[in-house]
């Protein structure tokens, strides 16, 4: 029953991105894939955990001080933010290396790996607290797993376009170095998702007055992100969809 109440808000979230993408442009078995491997990616935090326990001790956050907003910002940032964003990267990773797809098909599917990373979680959580957090989880860290998939996938399908123009160094680098130009733009958008994964956790978890409010309004701008993310691969790719 769990499963079923979680999958339905994760259907409907899937439904959404298919009906509002440019007709064509979405491969429903590579997202299924893509989705399939997002649930598998929570795999990797337990391996993660294996190979370095040291990690996820509260200790970690000596790097920046001793106090309990130290800890929540190393909890935030480093234990949650940037192993679950590196863990959905690899799983992406596994199926995608090598691929010449659509820009478009690119960001969906690295959106398709963090709604399923997201699927997950929220049957953990109500395992392990009460099916009800199904409902405020389904509204929140659902949509905003899928978000942040989509905003780094428009950094990695920005990569393989080659419509960098311009005269800086960086521009010349970019154009010779096309590959280089990938990983950079990769991880760029991995920093990118772990800072706002981390200032989504850890406003939460400083259960402000206003945690709430900064929640919804952060999960408000980056829907705006990877809407204007989607109309600038539309314009800037001159691939054809499927």
């Amino acid at each position: 029953m769990i499963i079923l109440l979680a999958f339905i808000p994760t259907f409907l979230y899937c439904f959404i991105i298919w009906f509002s993408m440019p007709v064509n442009s979405i491969d429903i078995k590579k997202c299924t894939k893509w989705f399939i491997c997002g649930c598998l990616s929570v795999s990797f935090l337990f391996w993660f955990n294996w190979l370095f326990p040291e990690w996820f001790i509260p200790s970690g956050a000596g790097l920046l001080g001793d106090s309990a907003e130290d800890k929540l910002l190393w909890m935030s940032f480093a234990q949650i933010g940037l192993v679950e964003e590196a863990a959905k990267g690899l799983s992406f990773l596994a199926i995608s290396k090598g691929k010449n797809d659509h820009p478009i098909t690119t960001m969906v599917g690295m959106g398709m790996v963090g709604i399923g990373f997201g699927f997950v979680e929220n049957i953990s959580y109500a395992k392990q607290y009460e099916s009800g957090i199904l409902i405020i989880r389904s509204l929140t860290a659902l949509p905003f797993h899928l978000i942040l998939g989509l905003i780094w996938g428009w950094w990695i399908a920005s990569g393989d376009i080659k419509d960098w123009s311009g005269r800086s160094r960086l521009g010349i680098w970019a154009r010779q170095n096309p590959k280089g130009k990938s990983i950079l733009w990769g991880f760029c958008g991995m920093i990118l998702v772990t800072v706002l994964h981390g200032l989504y956790d850890f406003n939460l978890f400083m259960k402000s007055p206003s945690s709430t409010s900064l929640m919804f309004m952060q999960i408000l701008l980056c829907i705006c992100i990877a809407y204007l993310g989607t109309k600038n691969l539309v314009t800037r790719s001159r691939k054809p969809f499927i």
